[in-house]
Parts: structure tokens; C-alpha cells; sequence
């Protein structure tokens, strides 16, 4: 199909997430019962969640000061999923899918069966998407084992476009051995003439990288990803991390107040993600999303109960119920940019 590059994104994303005559009737449910939430404040959730995440490892190999994992601010044991209750879930909820992130707070390539649940997301017809730091694509077979896998998207973190700018951020990261893992990634997609998995290398906007991302575009393009992405940086509390914050008040997700800082904006008491998103860890907890970093508002695990239970279940429901009443004495939600549109953000099609 004679497209332009971002179109072609778009169409694979299209094609393989909605139009699945499984999936779309399932959209179009949660996005009316969504709507009903949103107008009577009451809880509408749809019978299955339209998304996973899915944490395949809580151990990371770098220790970012400001990542919960890499600071040690993640309370909870650090673990690999188990194969066997990722395919069980997968079986659960295949047919209702429009993708699954295989990703949270740890690096996903430490599971030593990490290719192995994407190749059976993939083969059960489930968009899989995944995030890394880059250091586990050492060789041509590495590189061709993530391709053949079926994986659709992975999202490469290089927060800075120089070693010097990288390693202020990525304690224990080696920037050269992430450009050569990219750039491997890249050639054998070329020598196998996959159009997958689609590469988007995402840098932090930080005090550090904040002047070099005008030079993000050229740099990904010559790299041969297919997208470049600035993502505004989260503390891990208002207290402590403002250094590396960007000077430039655009490339913020917190503002001045009094002194101290707090999330721009505010927010209603609603939230999207838990009508349409199962979070699962890699203990087998389920949990409301990625900002309860430590399982501190369990539901469930999959281990133990039926997926689908959990969802429907009285924890889950409870917990939905909590936001439409007050969202703002949830802890979790006090850095949460659900429902905040305006933050910065950038993507180039390259």
C-alpha cells in the first residue's frame, strides 16, 4: 500500500486493534457505557476490559533516580510473570482485546519468556505493544527472535541524544550499546522485510535533554526509527526530583504553588483507564494502572481467582466507585495525568 510512513502506522494500528469483528462491537459497548458514566456518575464498566497491562518483570538492570524501581521506591517483591497465567489471561480475553502492553515498572526483557508472550499474544491475534531500555538486543538473533515473534510495537527509552546527557539519567545504562541494539533492530527489520515491530525511540523531557530535542527528529531519522517521542517527566513525589525537571514550563507536568509543586490542572472524578484497562503485575495482582506502583490497592490475582471475576468483582467495583465520589483522596491519583490533555507532547513520523 503506497502510503506515507505515519499512515501506514496508523492503517497497521487500524486494521489489527479495531477492525476485528470480535473486538469492534466490544468498542463501540465500552464507549457508550463510558459516556453514561461520564453524564450520570455511576458505574457502567463494560464485561471486559479492552486493554491489558501487563508487567512481564518488576526487576530492572538500571536504576533511573526518579523510576520506583530503579530509586527502590517499589514495595513489593520483585518477580517474573509466570508463562503459564500470562497465556491464561490471554485465552480470557483474546477476542475482546484491542492490545496489550507488556510493560510497567521493571524491563520486560528480563523474563526469560518475555519473546515467548508476545509470540503467543501475537498468535492469538492480540496487538502487543512493549517498552525497554534497550540493553537486550545484543545480536542478530536476539534482534530476529523480537521480529519473528510478531511483536507490533516497541518503544526504545534513550533519554538524551548523547552519552554524556543519557548516563545523568540512565544510571547504569550504556548509551552505545542502546544505539547498536536499535540499529540492529533496524537492519535485520530490513533484511526480513517486516514492517513490524514499529520502533519509537522516546526521550524524557528533563533539565538535561530539554535543549537537544530539537535535534530529536534528525537524530531518530538517521537512526532509522519510525517515530520520535518527548515525554514529560514524573516525579515520584513533589518533594524530591526537581533538578531534573525542564526549565521551559511548556515541557512541565507540575506547577508552582506556594513554593511547592502539584500536577497541572486538576482533574475530574472520573477516570477512563479503569473502564477500559485491567492492570495486571508480575505477582499475579491485579491493580487499578501503573501509578500504584507498589500493589498498594490490590483486587485480586490471577493466581488465586478468575480474571474475569476481578474485573467484575466487589474490590474493582468498589475502587470505581471511590473515583466517582472523590477522586482526589485517592493517593495514587494525586500524580495521575488521566483526563489531562493539554501536557506536552511530541511525536514525529520519520
Amino acid at each position: 500500500m503506497l502510503l506515507p510512513e505515519d499512515l501506514k502506522i496508523h492503517w497497521h494500528r487500524f486494521k489489527n486493534q479495531v477492525l476485528k469483528p470480535s473486538v469492534l462491537p466490544k468498542l463501540l459497548n465500552s464507549g457508550v457505557r463510558y459516556s453514561l458514566m461520564s453524564v450520570f456518575g455511576r458505574d457502567y464498566h463494560p464485561t471486559y476490559p479492552l486493554v491489558l497491562m501487563v508487567e512481564p518483570s518488576a526487576r530492572c538492570n538500571l536504576k533511573c533516580p526518579l523510576c520506583a524501581t530503579g530509586a527502590g521506591e517499589v514495595k513489593r517483591t520483585p518477580s517474573d510473570l509466570d508463562f503459564e497465567l500470562y497465556k491464561n489471561v490471554i485465552d480470557k480475553f483474546s477476542s475482546h482485546l484491542l492490545y496489550v502492553l507488556l510493560f510497567n515498572q521493571g524491563e520486560p526483557f528480563l523474563n526469560r519468556c518475555f519473546v515467548d508472550m508476545i509470540r503467543y499474544s501475537h498468535d492469538k491475534n492480540v496487538y502487543t505493544i512493549t517498552s525497554s531500555n534497550g540493553h537486550y538486543i545484543r545480536n542478530v538473533v536476539e534482534a530476529r527472535n523480537i521480529i519473528r515473534s510478531g511483536l507490533d510495537e516497541i518503544i526504545m527509552s534513550l533519554d538524551g541524544l548523547t552519552e554524556d546527557v543519557y548516563s545523568r539519567y540512565r544510571v547504569g545504562g550504556d548509551f552505545n550499546r542502546v544505539i547498536e541494539g536499535i540499529k540492529l533492530l533496524v537492519k535485520e527489520k530490513k533484511e526480513l522485510s517486516s514492517f513490524t515491530p514499529i520502533i519509537e525511540l522516546q526521550i524524557l523531557l528533563t533539565a538535561d535533554t530539554e535543549g537537544q530535542i530539537d535535534k530529536a527528529r534528525e537524530f531518530g531519522e538517521n537512526l532509522g526509527v519510525d517515530i520520535v517521542s518527548a515525554k514529560t517527566l514524573q516525579l515520584l513525589d513533589m518533594k524530591t526530583g526537581r533538578e531534573f525537571l525542564p526549565d521551559n514550563e511548556k515541557y512541565r507536568r507540575y506547577q508552582e504553588n506556594s513554593g511547592d509543586l502539584k500536577l497541572r490542572g486538576g482533574y475530574r472524578n472520573r477516570c477512563g483507564r479503569l473502564y477500559y484497562s485491567m492492570s495486571i503485575n508480575s505477582d499475579g495482582t491485579v491493580v487499578p494502572c501503573c501509578f500504584d506502583k507498589s500493589g498498594k490497592y490490590v483486587f485480586g490475582n490471577i493466581a488465586d481467582e478468575n480474571v474475569g471475576d476481578i474485573w467484575n468483582g466487589h474490590k474493582f467495583r468498589a475502587f470505581r466507585k471511590r473515583i466517582l465520589e472523590n477522586r482526589s483522596a485517592i493517593d495514587i491519583c494525586s500524580n495521575c495525568t488521566e483526563g489531562i490533555d493539554y501536557l506536552y507532547s511530541k511525536k514525529w513520523y520519520v
